[in-house]
């Protein structure tokens, strides 16, 4: 089995706070790993993977479609991130891994794997599932924008995740907030 990401171009992030950008020569995208700081990943026109680390990062997936990627071994409270540009219809996706058990069920448009500690969350009815049926899961909304906050706990820590213009699409899904 070949590794996914082997074909990418790896562009790699520090402990501080980083600008990273895709290289837009390579069409199998880029792989986008920001490690610590409070990072900016920009994706190109390729399919690309964006991972934040710890920190408040903003993500720009471009282009492609882009998976955008949190890992519960990153989690601290205080910290927000925020998705810009997430479009499911262009094959868009959004990773959830080594979260607490159970945390994340199957459900249509959302993929639980590793016993319920990692996810892939395809839709915005995926999205609607995930919240609707986690505990550690639940959304809010910045006032009247369209602005959806998701909040994933881990132990004593918070996932906060904010997503640009999906706050409609995801109430019309069936998503709950609060």
């Amino acid at each position: 089995m070949t590794d996914p990401l082997s074909a990418k171009t790896f562009v790699g992030g520090t402990s501080g706070n980083d600008d990273l950008r895709a290289n837009s020569q390579d069409t199998d995208g880029s792989y986008l790993f920001a490690r610590g700081g409070d990072d900016i990943l920009r994706g190109g026109k390729y399919d690309d993977v964006l991972t934040g680390g710890a920190g408040s990062d903003q993500y720009y997936g471009g282009a492609g479609a882009d998976q955008f990627r949190f890992f519960g071994y990153d989690v601290t409270t205080g910290d927000r991130d925020r998705v810009y540009d997430l479009n499911f219809s262009d094959g868009d996706t959004i990773v959830f891994g080594s979260f607490a058990t159970d945390t994340f069920a199957d459900a249509a448009g959302i993929n639980a794997y590793t016993n319920g500690t990692a996810a892939t969350i395809s839709s915005f009815e995926g999205l609607a599932n995930m919240v609707n049926d986690a505990d550690a899961v639940w959304a809010t909304r910045k006032g009247t924008t369209d602005l959806l906050i998701l909040h994933v706990t881990v132990g004593t820590e918070t996932q906060t995740i904010e997503i640009s213009n999906a706050y409609s699409a995801y109430v019309a899904a069936g998503g709950l907030i609060g």
